[in-house]
Formats: C-alpha cells, structure tokens, sequence
C-alpha cells in the first residue's frame, strides 16, 4: 500500500460527496507558524454553517505523509510539535500508531496551550465500494485518535477512509457515524485520468 497513491495531494484538486459533502485540496502557506509551502485539505458540508475544518499536510523527499498541523475554524488552530509521519508504504492489517503535543490557539489566533493526540492507523482491504462514479476496488483505512486539548477536554475520535488508488478517498465515515461517498471529483496531477469518470 503505497500512500501517495492512495492520499494524493495536488494544488486544486476538488471531491464532491453525496450529503452537501466537499473536500478540496490547496496549496499555501501557513506563516509565521510554519515553514515553507503546505497542502491545506479542506472538508467541510454546504448545508451546515461551521462545519468546515482542514488538516495541513506534506509530503518528504522519501514520500512519507506529514501532518503538520490543523484548521479548527477561522483563526483557531494547531500545530504538531513533532508532525505526525505516516510512512511512505503501509502494511496491510498492521497497525501504525503515533503520538504528538501540539500547540493550540484559540478563536482570535493566540496561543492557548499545549493538547495531544495519539493516533492509531490501520489499513484492511481491497473491498468493493458503490460510488458516483461506478464500483471502485478500495482499501479500508481506521483512524483511532485519543486525544487531550488544552480547555480541560479529551476523548477518542474514530474515522474511517475508503481510499482507491489516484483517486483518494471516495467514501469517509466521521465519528458521528455520518457516511459521505464520492459522487464526482476533479484531480489535477493525473493528466486526463478523470475524462473517463464524468
């Protein structure tokens, strides 16, 4: 399982999912509080106000999938002190885990403390997943995150991911239980690759 090509990250790429859900993926910078260009990803539902949140994400020379850090809502967010590191390929049925402080800021962009996650990641698969754009061959992926923020709260989020290869996620469960499925998508780093999904 190789994780760039299942978790592509180019400058305008755009999913669209069934229940008002969308997903974007931009490429900016994110200074003073990091260094150099990031790939924001942006998900978030039309119908709800406030609903929108992104991760901010790279990847290394090596091909390993760095989260850097996150966007709450405008002007809150966070940072990884150590960024999280997904390896550039992933063993099937093995479980990855990962921990980081991360420094958190609030509503108005000041620092308000120190939170956590630790983070458990595992990939089963191939299924096959009923999409808008026909039956896809996909690869189940479990996120288990434990963690603590720096208002005094803690808990244990759980999201999953169907990802297919050069398309990435095409179907997300969130930890409300709320599944979204892909229903169309346009990817810009795979010259052509879409004509023959829309």
């Amino acid at each position: 399982f190789r994780t760039r090509d299942y978790f592509p990250l180019n400058d305008g790429d755009s999913w669209v999912y069934d229940k008002d859900g969308r997903m974007t993926t931009t490429l900016t910078t994110f200074s003073p509080y990091l260094t150099g260009n990031v790939f924001k990803q942006t998900k978030w539902i039309t119908s709800i106000q406030g609903s929108q949140s992104s991760q901010l994400f790279q990847y290394d020379s090596a091909d390993n999938l760095i989260q850097l850090g996150g966007i709450w809502s405008p002007g809150s967010f966070y940072t990884y002190n150590n960024p999280i590191t997904c390896p550039s390929t992933m063993e099937l049925d093995k479980t990855y885990s990962f921990y980081s402080e991360r420094k958190e800021y609030d509503n108005n962009s000041n620092y308000h403390g120190l939170g956590s996650d630790a983070i458990s990641v595992m990939t089963s698969g191939p299924e096959e997943i009923a999409t808008g754009i026909g039956i896809l061959s996909a690869y189940k992926m479990t996120i288990i995150d434990e963690w603590a923020d720096s208002w005094g709260d803690s808990g244990t989020s759980t999201t999953i991911y169907w990802l297919v290869k050069n398309i990435g996620i095409v179907k997300r469960q969130d930890n409300e239980g709320s599944i979204y499925v892909l229903q169309s998508s346009t990817l810009t780093g795979i010259s052509g690759y879409w004509a023959t999904y829309h």
